[in-house]
């Protein structure tokens, strides 16, 4: 399970169940203290394949969710790929090599 603070992904691998609710918690120490409070199970899921994502940075919980949807090796993979303008200016210096003509990429004279 993650939950986000703010911006903050916090991955939380402790489920508190009690008649009125649930709950989740990051340590089994703040579990322990949820469920003798309020008379709770504690259930431990297992957040292995999300783990990577404790404590990163995203702008929404929906963004933080297809990265764990793609995994930690998909989401490097995309963090990594060339961006649609870098793609364009490779050709362009592409082009300019093969042609042997000086194609100006930024809005000089």
């Amino acid at each position: 399970m993650i939950r986000m603070y703010g911006n903050i992904v916090e991955v939380c691998p402790y489920k508190i169940t009690s008649i009125n609710f649930t709950d989740y918690a990051k340590t089994e120490a703040d579990a322990q203290k949820i469920a003798s409070a309020f008379n709770g199970q504690i259930e431990e899921i297992d957040t292995s394949g999300y783990a990577w994502l404790d404590g990163m940075q995203f702008d929404t919980r929906e963004d933080a969710l297809a990265a764990a949807e793609i995994g930690e090796t998909g989401y490097k993979v995309k963090l990594n790929a060339p961006s649609e303008v870098e793609k364009l200016s490779a050709k362009i210096d592409y082009l300019s090599m093969m042609s042997g003509i000086d194609i100006p990429t930024s809005g000089g004279v």
